[in-house]
């Protein structure tokens, strides 16, 4: 019995030491497993972070080179960054990025817009908007018989009622009127292009804008602020924000909601625009053709002549 039991011991130890060893070696490969499904999971990840998804397809509207950016609402959240990992200076380089690139934006020295305007209590017009570096700016309102033509040639601001082809009318604004039309004016800008006219930039906390998350970014202007809202996925500026007063001094809330994003050439822009005031919306603009680098002349913006 002792010599039996004894060699069963024996047995049973050399049966342990190998189920041991087999749940060692199952454990290392386990391990090594799950570090190389880790490892895949990392390098897809890394692969397509920061990717805004982007269709080239063809534009309905009469611009032939126009290419249409898929709607912010559709885009899905691969690749996401916490806010808080990137800087005010990261969130602008991204942003110049996925509107063209810094050195295009630099090159955008004219902008010539065409499109709708539509407002609740008024019929849908045609409306023009030009726009020259620095500070020349004008709008082109299309009605039945004539059209209002308001302008600023960087000193003068002025307004002109042409009745079939002929001057009306022609005044200066007042200096509010023309504080005013000079602010409406950036908020019809690229966002980009106000980033490059001001250092004087800071990152405001994140925010919702038609359930995207968006990098807020604080512009500091002379007399005002905007808030500049880029998605946090794609960095298209979804909104911006101006807080002013109107022609009377009463506190007055202007809102730009952007959407409808195209290429057109090397640069990315939005194709539908919407302000409101003090949280109602006033009216829409939709473009149906835009022209960057439009070789516009000085005499565009200066006053017409009486014949």
């Amino acid at each position: 019995m002792s010599r039996s039991r004894h060699r069963f011991r024996k047995k049973l130890k050399r049966h342990l030491r190998a189920r041991r060893t087999l749940y060692q070696l199952l454990a290392i490969i386990g391990v090594s497993a799950g570090v190389i499904t880790l490892l895949f999971i990392g390098l897809h990840w890394l692969g397509t972070e920061g990717r805004p998804v982007v269709h080239n397809a063809p534009s309905t509207t009469d611009n032939p080179v126009a290419t249409e950016v898929v709607p912010p609402m559709e885009r899905d959240h691969r690749g996401k960054l916490p806010a808080r990992d990137l800087t005010v200076h990261d969130v602008v380089e991204r942003v110049f990025t996925a509107h063209g690139g810094r050195d295009a934006v630099r090159t955008l020295s004219s902008l010539r817009q065409e499109g709708r305007l539509e407002q609740s209590d008024a019929d849908s017009l045609f409306v023009t908007f030009f726009w020259r570096a620095p500070n020349l700016v004008r709008y082109t309102v299309v009605l039945k018989n004539g059209e209002i033509r308001r302008a600023f040639n960087g000193e003068r601001a002025w307004e002109a009622q042409l009745l079939h082809g002929e001057l009306k009318q022609l005044q200066d604004l007042t200096d509010a009127e023309r504080e005013s039309f000079i602010r409406d004016s950036h908020m019809s800008q690229p966002a980009v292009f106000s980033l490059l006219q001001t250092d004087r930039l800071s990152l405001a906390p994140p925010a919702d804008v038609n359930g995207r998350r968006c990098h807020v970014i604080a512009l500091k202007r002379h007399a005002y602020r905007e808030l500049l809202y880029f998605d946090q996925i794609n960095f298209l500026c979804l909104r911006r924000e101006r807080s002013d007063a109107d022609l009377k001094g009463r506190p007055e809330e202007v809102r730009v909601d952007y959407d409808d994003f195209r290429q057109v050439g090397d640069f990315v822009f939005p194709f539908l625009h919407q302000t409101s005031i003090n949280g109602a919306v006033y009216n829409q603009v939709s473009l149906q053709k835009l022209t960057p680098n439009a070789g516009l002349l000085t005499s565009l913006f200066t006053p017409p002549v009486q014949q």
